[in-house]
């Protein structure tokens, strides 16, 4: 893909875009190739060996509306392979080959539902797993929420004091399996990131974490510190962006 220059009907400079557009697999097939006499060396700044150039400013705008057509065309290429008699699906992802003839898939941004679904999701109110976590195995979770102003999200409340003295607990509901879980600590946070620690534990150096975060808390919980069982530290942040809100949970024993 890229330029291929020729001079005087010799190539000299190929594969390369000048640094107009990254190199990518779904350009691969886009290549445009130039023309120039030996009049116009100096203009493309040609070595005295004939194997570089360089694009005159004067036509760099009409090349890059020539690059951007010929992305255009490749990308339809390559995301449109096999679909010619099922032009009406809304296809959300795409299929990518590569030249080693492996496949891949990349969300299609093109796709109308794709569109819906971006124009509509609002990120405040929204809660999200760490991408370190693995929720089937993992015995520490970290879960963050959005503030949002108009929608409350629930760990947002620390601030009142009250609720968490009259609600010591929280649910988790997850496709392998439900959990009620025991607030152990709860407190603000502005400078120490030690509760997003999830490796290089032992058990000991694990159940002196977890005794570290149960310390830390703004409310006296009277819950002992199983490092065997679940724990979930949903996390938000304030509406400055100065501090974030914490609440922990251990999983309750039902025996």
């Amino acid at each position: 893909q890229g330029f291929y220059i020729y001079r005087s009907n010799r190539l000299i400079v190929w594969g390369t875009w000048f640094g107009m557009k990254p190199r990518s697999e779904l350009t691969k097939n886009a290549r445009i190739r130039v023309d120039i006499p030996n009049t116009l060396d100096d203009i493309w700044k040609i070595d005295v060996k004939k194997q570089t150039a360089f694009i005159p400013k004067r036509i760099q705008n009409q090349l890059k509306r020539m690059v951007n057509e010929a992305f255009e065309i490749s990308i339809n290429k390559q995301t449109h392979r096999g679909r010619d008699n099922l032009a009406d699906i809304d296809y959300v992802w795409n299929r990518i080959v590569t030249r080693e003839n492996q496949y891949y898939y990349q969300v299609n941004r093109e796709s109308e539902l794709f569109k819906m679904v971006k124009d509509h999701i609002n990120a405040e109110g929204s809660v999200y797993l760490d991408y370190r976590n693995d929720i089937k195995k993992d015995k520490k979770l970290i879960i963050y929420g959005h503030s949002d102003y108009n929608n409350e999200v629930p760990f947002t409340v620390l601030n009142d004091k009250n609720f968490y003295e009259n609600n010591k607990k929280f649910y988790l509901y997850t496709e392998y399996k439900d959990y009620e879980l025991e607030i152990f600590s709860t407190y603000i946070e502005k400078n120490d990131y030690t509760y997003m620690n999830l490796e290089n534990f032992n058990d000991k150096t694990y159940k002196e974490h977890l005794e570290y975060l149960k310390n830390k808390s703004e409310i006296n919980y009277d819950i002992d510190i199983n490092e065997n069982k679940l724990v979930v530290i949903l996390q938000t942040c304030d509406m400055n962006n100065t501090a974030f809100r914490l609440v922990m949970g251990i999983e309750k024993d039902h025996t």
